[in-house]
């Protein structure tokens, strides 16, 4: 059983193809990130999902009922979708219960059950006690929870959340995420993540979905993401990779080529490789790379220093400061991954 799935769903908006043949399921109880940069498709499949977008062709299930068949197409207020807007939406004239009981009231339920279940919601989130407070009175992280406590308060089949903290102070960040991982923990809420930010991803999931230019490039858990990206993209999405181009002697042996600009066109014969700050060393005696130190930034329990080495722009973590314009020596501590 699954809580939704896409078979070959593709989109175009005019010229633009939007979704490129896109296939992916969605297991129940998960919450599954969706990440990527603005404009490679990952708000448009959650709009699909919602009913809010029509695909060109291929299947959408919500669960085992096909939603998006013509003939009858189901509606999207007849979905069970709960949606947390980058936006949020929530109507200023209406108090944080108003704004819950606005949706519930509109299907149908009676003033004490939508009450009920407008009140649980808003405790889940933590607001009790701000019931009666208008937006404008609410903090910023506080009309973030009034937002997820309106899309869970009618027990949708699959929570939504489309860059939800895109406009969130960061020291708040922790606390808000930590709310959806309860939300999804506590009521068993299948939850799709939609966020641009690594960093949210690799907090939330189990596993991670990686969108460019409207197609799935990778979906893994996130050490596979960090460890074993599928390519040049996700490699850089990840940040802090070290991509060179290396000439491959035999399975796991390369040869960098610090001469060759990795952003340029691939040398006769080499291939791109990447690998992580970690997978590199700093010693005496010969090195794959000299270069020179442009800074040292401390981390907490290392330093990250920024190294020159001819066209390339190094990532090393060592366990103490070293002065930036040093000469330093880098060695592969491990095997590269090859990318292409």
């Amino acid at each position: 059983m699954t809580a939704a799935r896409f078979e070959n769903v593709r989109l175009h908006y005019g010229d633009t193809l939007a979704l490129d043949r896109v296939s992916l399921t969605v297991d129940p109880g998960e919450l599954l990130p969706i990440l990527g940069p603005s404009g490679c498709g990952k708000t448009t499949l959650l709009r699909i999902l919602a009913g809010l977008a029509h695909p060109d062709s291929g299947r959408v299930y919500i669960g085992e009922d096909l939603v998006n068949d013509p003939d009858p197409r189901l509606a999207a207020h007849q979905r069970g979708i709960g949606m947390v807007f980058q936006q949020l939406a929530l109507w200023p004239h209406l108090t944080a219960l108003g704004n819950l009981e606005f949706g519930l009231k509109a299907r149908g339920m009676s003033r004490k059950e939508r009450r009920k279940l407008a009140l649980e919601a808003l405790e889940h989130v933590g607001l009790t006690g701000l019931e009666r407070r208008l937006p404008s009175a609410l903090s910023g992280g506080e009309r973030q929870r009034v937002a997820l406590a309106r899309a869970v308060a009618g027990a949708p089949r699959l929570l939504l959340l489309d860059e939800p903290l895109s406009s969130v102070d960061a020291m708040l960040k922790d606390d808000l995420l930590a709310q959806v991982r309860s939300i999804n923990r506590d009521l068993g809420l299948t939850t799709l993540y939609i966020t641009h930010d690594k960093n949210e991803a690799l907090s939330l999931g189990r596993r991670i979905v990686v969108m460019e230019q409207g197609k799935l490039v990778q979906v893994g858990t996130p050490e596979d993401l960090y460890r074993r990206p599928a390519g040049r993209f996700v490699a850089t999405l990840m940040g802090t990779n070290n991509l060179f181009y290396a000439n491959q002697e035999k399975d796991n042996v390369f040869t960098p080529m610090p001469g060759a600009d990795p952003t340029g066109p691939k040398p006769p014969g080499a291939c791109l490789v990447a690998i992580r700050p970690e997978g590199l060393g700093v010693g005496a005696g010969a090195g794959n790379f000299e270069g020179t130190v442009e800074a040292s930034v401390f981390q907490g329990d290392s330093y990250l220093l920024s190294v020159k080495s001819d066209k390339l722009n190094l990532k090393v973590h060592v366990d103490s400061a070293v002065e930036p314009g040093s000469g330093v020596r880098l060695h592969l501590k491990e095997a590269p991954i090859l990318l292409e």
